[in-house]
């Protein structure tokens, strides 16, 4: 029986596809709409970014703020658990943010991800970040192509500092030999913002494959502006 991600209320009559009970579903939605401490806009209207992706972005869209338990639970979940059907939640709730970004003209987007650490694949079998595209890509009806590869031999992120963050992310990526571009534009999902030091080592790579805007798509973002 399909159980509430949160509160682990049971859910007798649930479709397929839910995710939370209806009192958590209304949490879920005031995260969305909680006030960005920075430019006073709700968290889903906001398009704050930090320093490195400035000026460096199309746009920059997430759900929420990574900073109470309700939120980094949902992520956790989405990374260490794989619940298909909460990440197909968490894409079209991103698709509408998107449609809403760009006025609903899509024309010329590709689809694509930040890659997880080889490693990280191997033991939890999924990679959260491209389920999550190849699902927007589905609903908004766009090409999706795994662009950037992942070196085995990169440091965990969450460990360092900001430094040493800027450092890694520039080893850590590269262009998939296999990679043609198709499209002008291009979007590209990960899971949390915190320094943008791995968006923007990868929205350089994606310039000088030749896209002339980038844009990012993010889970949650942490406020360090």
């Amino acid at each position: 029986m399909r159980k509430c991600l949160f509160c682990g209320e049971a859910l007798p009559d649930a479709e397929e596809d839910t995710v939370f009970c209806e009192d958590c579903l209304r949490g879920f939605r005031k995260l969305c709409r909680d006030v960005c401490p920075n430019c006073g806009a709700m968290e889903r209207n906001c398009r704050c970014v930090p320093k490195k992706l400035r000026g460096k972005v199309g746009f920059s869209v997430h759900l929420f703020a990574y900073h109470e338990d309700f939120s980094r639970r949902i992520v956790y979940s989405m990374k260490l658990q794989n619940l298909p059907f909460l990440r197909r939640f968490l894409a079209k709730e991103l698709s509408e943010l998107i449609l809403e970004a760009t006025s609903g003209n899509l024309l010329g987007y590709t689809v694509s991800f930040v890659p997880r650490k080889p490693r990280s694949i191997r033991v939890y079998g999924f990679d959260q970040a491209e389920e999550l595209a190849r699902f927007s890509a589905e609903y908004l009806h766009l090409p999706f192509d795994r662009i950037f590869g992942h070196s085995r031999f990169s440091k965990l992120q969450k460990r360092l500092n900001m430094k040493e963050r800027g450092e890694n992310a520039d080893n850590s990526f590269f262009l998939r030999g296999d990679f043609v571009r198709r499209t002008d534009r291009l979007l590209i999902f990960d899971d949390v913002l915190t320094t943008g030091s791995t968006l923007s080592a990868l929205v350089m790579l994606a310039k000088a494959a030749g896209f002339y805007e980038v844009s990012v798509v993010c889970l949650a973002n942490t406020k360090r502006i």
